[in-house]
């Protein structure tokens, strides 16, 4: 069942705790000028030198040794130095600290995913194993998963239901999980500003994967009958967004 969804469809960051960002030129803003559903989404706007970034921030009610996050995530510009991104589904604990942040890495092979992990005391970058074509302008579904432990972490990142990182044993001697966050961060300088815009964000203590517009969709396979198969599909969901959680095995 999910623990928090929002589409940014208030119009601005109400559905959030709180929002911040860091940098002379950077912007936190809900705009209408790429939606992956409904009417808004975030924007980071302006990310231009090193360093800088904007973040939402949803402090959950309990806290949490293992969820799931999944959030869209489109690069108007993706950094063209080498270095790194941050960006999309984010856990934090008190401190706050840092547990899971998603990016994109690039040196002069090219890109590849990347998933930043709190372990040993230090944040880790962990890294897909191969060089792929990231787009600006493309929606991507990014999924974030931890398990917090002291001896026996873990954490995960699919891209578009592919499995991207799948980090065992890590030493997450830390609070549990109280926080979930969307954000955006470069590393390097870059010659023109970057736009990050994430859209369609769900925590849930299950896998959740990618949504389809118009409301849930039954998995193949599923045994639910031709009248909730009707239901599902119908326009009695109205958000795309903000949705009842759909049904999806775990991915491990």
């Amino acid at each position: 069942m999910a623990i928090f969804t929002n589409g940014f469809e208030e119009g601005d960051f109400s559905g959030w705790t709180s929002e911040s960002e860091s940098g002379a030129g950077v912007t936190n803003a809900v705009a209408a000028n790429f939606v992956h559903h409904g009417s808004w989404s975030y924007e980071i706007q302006g990310l231009n030198a090193a360093n800088e970034w904007g973040i939402v921030q949803k402090t959950l009610a309990l806290t949490y040794d293992e969820l799931y996050m999944r959030a869209y995530v489109r690069f108007n510009d993706l950094p063209a130095s080498n270095g790194f991104c941050l960006v999309g589904p984010t856990f934090r604990c008190a401190g706050p600290l840092n547990l899971c942040q998603p990016g994109v890495f690039k040196d002069a092979g090219g890109r590849k995913w990347m998933f930043r992990l709190f372990t040993g005391g230090s944040e880790v970058n962990y890294y897909a194993g191969d060089y792929e074509a990231i787009n600006s302008d493309q929606w991507y579904c990014l999924e974030s998963y931890v398990l917090r432990d002291n001896v026996n972490g873990l954490g995960k990142l699919w891209v578009d239901e592919v499995l991207k990182v799948d980090a065992a044993g890590l030493t997450m001697g830390l609070a549990d999980i109280s926080t979930a966050c969307l954000e955006g961060y470069i590393s390097a300088n870059e010659a023109s500003p970057c736009v990050f815009i994430q859209d369609c964000a769900e925590v849930s203590e299950s896998y959740i994967g990618p949504e389809v517009a118009g409301g849930p969709t039954v998995k193949k396979g599923s045994n639910l009958s031709a009248t909730m198969t009707t239901m599902l599909n119908s326009k009695m969901l109205f958000s795309a967004c903000n949705r009842f959680p759909k049904l999806s095995p775990r991915h491990f």
